[in-house]
């Protein structure tokens, strides 16, 4: 009789998804939930893509039904299962709407309609919590300024409809993957028409529609999750069949928590080395990845021994030391006792680590929680604060010092 032995392995819990699970080769119920789910979602997506294509037909814009049914039920698929029935499925559907539509209207007339550019704006509010306002400004701006450079050097045949629909969605993703989404969709767009071009045998100096290149790259980079850093709340351990279970799959927990997100990964995952690093000590991952548990905030440097002697790194663990002026001692807050630093600036706004000369940080820059942000608040006005370090190295011994802290705040 052939035995097939359970073996523990290590999935992400990332997203809500409804759980889903598979034991023993039987399809459990949530799994048939999770496909009935989809298969609901995927309708309502493919109405909408009908009921879009007729508006389009009615204005007279280039559509094709079949194409227009199809992309919509297969963005809907793709969605449900990377981000289950969320908020961020629902606005990764209606952003494809939109870049349909606007696409549509560039393939007809070269022309799209301000609105849906603001609309996409609109939707770049669910962003802010994930991708942070800092990080989604700098990459409208960028795509603005560099796409208007290239309007005014090539005698404006970089239309303008191209460049306020792509940085609003670079808006939206925020600089690194908005700028990739860019990138990729023009470089696309470039090679298509190249090819189309030669055999066609037209002229490149004919224009061409842009826009749903565009929308094909910011599709397609959305939803790449990237750089953060995983927590014992984000993994869980499942029993699976040994049978065809991947070479390599890790199966200790202690192996994942503490190191970085190297890929994109969704919920029921399978982990391998490959796909987890120690690059957690980066500053602009870090910011990217706050969330509604991770806050970032700068404090004072009061003076060159208040801030370890300007030899703070990113990645460092510190703990805050507090002089109490009117009672005259110090002491260690148990909800400071260990925390991430992120990054020093000088008094010119640059970060420590990008200067060369021997400028000192004035601020330095701390992974939080909401109290800890409130207490540094309040002892940045009523006290004095000595950075302590305690610990730098490898990002797995730095992580169970921040699980440490969290015991403080009931977690594990």
């Amino acid at each position: 009789m052939y035995m097939n032995p359970t073996i523990p392995i290590v999935t992400p819990v990332l997203q809500p998804l409804v759980e889903t699970f598979v034991k023993e080769n039987v399809i459990a119920k949530d799994a048939v939930r999770l496909i009935l789910m989809i298969v609901l979602v995927t309708a309502i997506s493919a109405t909408v893509g009908l009921l879009l294509h007729k508006r389009m037909k009615k204005q007279w814009l280039r559509t094709n039904k079949t194409v227009a049914l199809l992309l919509s039920a297969v963005m809907a698929i793709a969605l449900s299962i990377r981000f289950g029935l969320s908020i961020y499925t629902f606005q990764g559907l209606f952003l494809y709407y939109l870049l349909l539509f606007a696409s549509a209207s560039d393939l007809t007339d070269r022309r799209v309609a301000d609105h849906l550019s603001v609309s996409v704006l609109a939707l770049s509010l669910i962003s802010v919590p994930t991708v942070g306002i800092i990080s989604m400004l700098i990459g409208g701006a960028v795509s603005f300024a560099i796409q208007t450079g290239v309007s005014v050097f090539s005698g404006g045949r970089y239309g303008g409809a191209d460049i306020k629909i792509s940085s609003a969605c670079v808006f939206l993703l925020g600089w690194s993957r908005g700028l990739i989404g860019l990138a990729l969709g023009l470089l696309t767009g470039v090679l298509f028409t190249l090819i189309y071009n030669k055999i066609k045998k037209r002229s490149s100096s004919e224009g061409f529609a842009l826009v749903p290149f565009i929308s094909f790259g910011m599709m397609v980079i959305r939803d790449i999750s990237a750089g953060a850093t995983i927590t014992e709340a984000d993994i869980e351990v499942a029993d699976v069949g040994s049978y065809n279970l991947p070479t390599g799959v890790i199966k200790d927990k202690a192996q994942v928590v503490g190191k970085c997100a190297l890929s994109n990964l969704t919920k029921g995952d399978y982990l391998f080395p490959s796909k987890i690093g120690n690059d957690t000590n980066n500053a602009g991952r870090m910011l990217e990845s706050l969330d509604e548990n991770h806050k970032a905030i700068s404090i004072t440097i009061g003076s060159f021994a208040l801030g370890f002697s300007g030899k703070l790194e990113t990645g460092d663990i510190v703990g805050i030391l507090v002089y109490d002026q009117v009672e005259n001692r110090s002491y260690t807050p148990k909800e400071l006792t260990y925390v991430k630093v992120i990054t020093t600036t000088t008094s010119s706004g640059v970060d420590k680590a990008d200067v060369e000369d021997k400028s000192q940080p004035v601020t330095v820059t701390l992974l939080v929680n909401d109290e800890q942000a409130e207490l540094l608040a309040f002892y940045e006005k009523v006290a004095d604060m000595h950075i302590v370090l305690e610990y730098r190295g490898d990002s797995e011994t730095a992580q169970k010092y921040l699980n440490a802290q969290n015991k403080v705040f009931g977690g594990e």
